[in-house]
């Protein structure tokens, strides 16, 4: 019934169950007013569900996404009283864990085509490095992160260099602790080097907190992270297949 949306996980995007995490099982219709069937958690398990508009849903679930509605079912188990209520909170839960573990799988495990994004980022960033890493490779790039791309007993500055070189883009990961790494602005400062040699490696900054940018990349334009993930992480995806 509707194209654009497929039977399975979806996030809502308004009103009033906004950044929750369902499962769409069905379409409805009401006055002309296409609704998704939605059922906050294992539909095998959910004895409700909901009618909700399908211009408020998306198929687009990012782990960003993931980890806040984590975050907030929790926080609101914890609050809640009556025992009824915290079960259904409960199976919202266990859908939305199920979810996150089954994407850490399917983007650490799928081999994709695509292009090759290195992500320079400080150690102590290494938590949203590994969010992007997933809903990077999810979107069918080949994203490269040390975590996961050098082996043990490899030399890790060759192992950098060749994933730099080998890459189409590099993300910089714009941060208080990353803009004080003497180690990551080497990173940076070969990068733009290369660039401007017109190689073909792109540098795109990404803004992740409030820092001092440094000079020699004060004349590019960032993508700014801070407020809104879901919408940055669009426009990223959208300039890399402009720049492609």
């Amino acid at each position: 019934m509707v194209s654009y949306l497929e039977y399975g996980p979806v996030i809502c995007l308004e009103g009033s169950f906004k950044g929750q995490i369902g499962y769409l099982d069905d379409f409805d219709e009401d006055n002309g007013k296409i609704l998704g069937i939605v059922y906050f958690g294992n539909p095998l398990l959910c004895s409700s569900y909901f009618l909700i508009p399908v211009n408020y849903l998306s198929n687009s679930i990012t782990m960003h996404d993931i980890i806040q509605c984590k975050e907030k079912l929790a926080s609101r188990i914890s609050r809640q009283k009556d025992n009824k209520n915290k079960s259904q909170l409960l199976l919202e839960l266990e859908f939305v864990n199920t979810l996150f573990y089954e994407r850490r799988i399917t983007t650490h495990t799928l081999s994709k085509s695509g292009l090759k994004l290195f992500i320079s980022h400080s150690s102590q960033d290494k938590g949203y490095a590994n969010l992007l890493y997933a809903d990077l490779k999810d979107a069918g790039c080949i994203p490269w992160l040390d975590q996961w791309d050098i082996l043990g007993g490899q030399s890790i500055p060759t192992e950098i260099e060749k994933g730099i070189d080998n890459s189409d883009f590099l993300l910089i990961l714009l941060s208080k602790n990353s803009v004080a790494s003497s180690w990551v602005r080497a990173e940076w400062e070969s990068s733009i080097w290369d660039e401007n040699q017109d190689k073909q490696v792109r540098v795109i900054p990404i803004l992740i907190e409030e820092c001092t940018i440094p000079r020699f990349l004060k004349t590019k334009k960032y993508i700014d992270f801070r407020q809104d993930y879901g919408s940055a992480f669009r426009e990223l995806l959208y300039t890399i297949d402009k720049l492609k």
